[in-house]
C-alpha cells in the first residue's frame, strides 16, 4: 500500500510546517530585534557598568521601549561581569 494512500495528511505536512515556521518567524523576529538592539545600547551600557542607583533613567527607557513598540512589558537583566578566576 504507497504511503499516500495509508496516510493522506502526508503531502501537506511540508505546506504545514512551512506555514507554522512563517508564523513563529513574523512573532518572534521583532523581538528579537528589539533584544539585539538593546544588547548593543551604549545607554544601557553604560548604565549598567556604572552600577547606576537612580533607576529613573532606566524605568524612563523602558516605559519608552513599552510605549514605541507596543510591548506589554520591557526589562533589562544586567549580568555582572564575572571575575577572572587565577
Amino acid at each position: 500500500m504507497r504511503a499516500g494512500r495509508r496516510f493522506p495528511f502526508l503531502p501537506t505536512l511540508p505546506l504545514t510546517a512551512q506555514a507554522l515556521s512563517g508564523e513563529v518567524e513574523h512573532y518572534l523576529t521583532p523581538q528579537a530585534l528589539l533584544s539585539s538592539s538593546m544588547a548593543r545600547n551604549t545607554f544601557l551600557e553604560g548604565w549598567v557598568a556604572a552600577a547606576e542607583l537612580d533607576q529613573s533613567a532606566m524605568v524612563g527607557y523602558l516605559r519608552n521601549i513599552q510605549a514605541e513598540h507596543g510591548a506589554t512589558t520591557a526589562f533589562l537583566c544586567p549580568i555582572a561581569p564575572v571575575a577572572p578566576t587565577t
